[in-house]
């Protein structure tokens, strides 16, 4: 092939000259016919090289299946959008497994497997802890013989000392007849607190129709932080009709705080109320923090066991692909890529991308799925049942006839035994129990191949490139646990609030794993009493301004106490560090080479005072201090017993210290009484 313009000669050696370069890229192309060749010589990219005659390609080797190009230009004109994982030579693996040719990759596997198995026996105990969370309580002033049930559930938020320990009380008023003074206790757990869930069962001897108002406050009677106490909302549900009802406060209630009450009045929720931007916002940012943080969600919600390995699955499947991909794409985009300012996207990085994705978040979402909707073994007995056994266990008055022995009601409006039950609410569809042993199943064979691959690229890496991966790996886990995944929450919480705005954020998934609630066979559902609401036996005092005044300014005087305490806490800490970074450096010789070099140069105070540096005054007795004493310390000359100074090139007289260089005369011009 003599010219660019002429065709390839498949009957004859090449006559081209050699490429005069160091590095030459391959190409094959299969193909039919000889014009191939004219047609790289004459394409777009090639005639764009004509400035550049060494990188154009030429034809090394052709026959009838293939023809071989060569170039010097190395950038990409003819590659693919999907990019080849690294290759793992299994010879050399296997001939090079020595575990201190490998620390970084026996260290990274041995600590991300010692750290799963601590956290999981730590998730396992946390777990069987959180069981005894799990319910709802029966308000302690319930009577046996109340036996309209209302679903309490009281939400706490997620503020800096939003929690308390004060006792708190409430009047519930609906259209028909209002409670008494009701109180939200517990005796075997704390309740109340930050970011937490309270669910309370009350029983009431008659239907309170549509509710309107809630009244609610409290004693102030915590300690410190703990008395004041930030409600969210409160959810209440008639478990008779199923009928909710949302009361929304977003406020504190705290003698230094907001508004400074403790007593408010809060109306029944409506459409406008429920997405309300600052409840939505407040609601969604904790419910996704809780639930939709990767990480975070497992030291936060249960059932951590699960999220944990779910946790760990997807980290070890992003370890095998990051290992499989690394360093494989250039950083720069090549033909066909996307360059914007500093940032650049490929079209190899787009595949390694989906390859990626494909790779990790496919097993992951069955994993996650999986576990979500596997139903348990067998139900755990209702929370609401549970609370009537409770209650059933407390002495009636037996004073007190039962309304529905003395109150005659149409057969109609009477609920018998045999279909005495609560409304039950539609549960979602769930899979089988047995799908929950699936998923553990994969998490492990995900994290045990994906240690089996990773533990392969590592010892063909090399431990130098090993430990870039690993480094570059445990950046990228950081950032995507302190700044990707917040960001997804902050995004996910904007949507909820600005756009999509559901009023369904307080829907509780507990009772998807419960038994429903019953009654017993001589127990029956009452209805409203004829002759109207009843009176309240308890009336509520409202709270003495003077009393809360004096409270209020000795809680501000605590506060003070407080912030004074941390602002001298805040300056001794600066004093130490000031300190530390002062003189930690310092070595206590310092002190003694200084004295060490007064001696031998200054001579203060000396007999012979043309050897004391402080009684120079001209130059005639500068020029006498120099040949008298300043010389005869900078050198060291025979040794005290008389013996020439070997080895002590460059030391002082002294003999201990010695000069590194030579010693430099610099006059310095001063104004008269400005220094000593």
């Amino acid at each position: 092939m003599a010219s660019n313009t002429s065709y390839c000669n498949h009957s004859s050696a090449l006559s081209l000259p050699p490429m005069p370069c160091e590095s030459k890229g391959l190409i094959e192309i299969p193909t039919l016919t000889s014009f191939l060749c004219h047609h790289i010589y004459r394409s777009p990219f090639i005639s764009s090289l004509a400035s550049y005659p060494v990188a154009r390609p030429q034809v090394v080797y052709a026959d009838y299946f293939k023809t071989k190009c060569q170039t010097t230009h190395l950038t990409s004109f003819s590659s693919g959008f999907f990019v080849a994982p690294n290759s793992i030579d299994f010879s050399y693996v296997f001939a090079n497994m020595g575990f201190a040719d490998n620390l970084t990759i026996n260290i990274t596997l041995i600590l991300c497997l010692a750290t799963l198995l601590c956290m999981m026996v730590w998730a396992r105990l946390k777990d069987k802890k959180d069981l005894t969370k799990l319910g709802a309580s029966p308000m302690t002033d319930n009577k046996a013989e109340d036996k309209y049930l209302y679903e309490m559930m009281v939400f706490t938020g997620d503020k800096v000392e939003a929690q308390t320990d004060s006792v708190v009380q409430f009047i519930l008023s609906g259209e028909d007849d209002e409670t008494d003074i009701r109180v939200l206790e517990d005796s075997t757990r704390k309740i109340l607190q930050k970011g937490a869930v309270d669910i309370f069962i009350m029983a009431v001897p008659r239907p309170l129709g549509s509710l309107e108002f809630l009244r609610i406050w409290h004693d102030n009677s915590g300690k410190g932080p703990n008395a004041s106490w930030y409600l969210s909302y409160i959810v209440l549900k008639d478990l008779q009709t199923g009928d909710k009802f949302t009361f929304v406060a977003e406020k504190w209630f705290g003698i230094e705080k907001g508004d400074g009450e403790i007593d408010k009045l809060i109306t029944v929720a409506g459409k406008e109320q429920m997405t309300n931007f600052t409840h939505l916002f407040n609601v969604s940012s904790s419910k996704s923090f809780t639930d939709g943080h990767l990480w975070f969600s497992v030291f936060l919600r249960p059932p951590r066991c699960q999220r944990l390995g779910s946790c760990f699955a997807l980290l070890y499947l992003s370890m095998v692909v990051n290992a499989m991909w690394y360093q494989t794409v250039p950083e720069s985009p090549g033909t066909g890529g996307l360059q914007l300012g500093p940032f650049s996207l490929s079209p190899e990085q787009i595949g390694v991308g989906v390859m990626s994705n494909l790779i990790i978040f496919i097993p992951s979402l069955i994993i996650v799925q999986l576990f979500r909707k596997a139903r348990p073994r067998t139900l755990r007995k209702s929370r609401v049942q549970e609370a009537l056994e409770k209650t059933r266990k407390i002495p009636s008055n037996k004073n007190q006839t039962l309304e529905n022995e003395t109150i005659k009601r149409p057969l109609s409006s009477v609920t018998t035994s045999s279909d005495a039950i609560i409304k039950r609410r539609k549960k979602k569809s769930t899979l089988p129990w047995w799908t929950r042993i699936i998923a553990w199943i994969l998490v492990w064979v995900c994290i045990l191949a994906s240690i089996t691959f990773v533990y392969f690229y590592g010892i063909s890496f090399g431990n130098t490139k090993a430990t870039k991966w690993v480094t570059s790996l445990v950046i990228s886990f950081f950032s995507s646990v302190l700044f990707v995944q917040p960001i997804k929450i902050v995004l996910v919480t904007l949507f909820v609030s600005l756009i999509s705005k559901p009023d369904n954020l307080d829907d509780d998934d507990a009772d998807e794993d419960e038994e429903d609630p019953e009654l017993e066979s001589d127990e029956a559902w009452l209805h409203p009493k004829v002759g109207g609401p009843r009176e309240s036996k308890m009336t509520h005092k409202k709270t003495d301004p003077v009393a809360l005044q004096r409270h209020r300014e000795q809680r501000q005087k605590e506060l003070e106490m407080h912030a004074i305490i941390k602002e001298l806490l805040s300056y001794f800490i600066f004093l130490w560090l000031l300190y530390i970074l002062s003189y930690g450096n310092r070595n206590p010789n310092d002190f003694y080479l200084n004295q060490s070099l007064m001696q031998s140069f200054i001579n203060e105070d000396a007999i012979d005072e043309s050897k004391d540096f402080t009684k120079v005054t001209d130059t005639s007795a500068l020029w006498n201090y120099f040949m008298d004493a300043f010389l005869e310390a900078l050198r060291t000359k025979e040794l005290y017993n008389g013996a020439p100074p070997l080895g002590l090139k460059g030391f002082f007289k002294d003999t201990v210290n010695r000069i590194l260089g030579y010693a430099t005369i610099r006059q310095i011009r001063t104004k008269e009484n400005t220094c000593r």
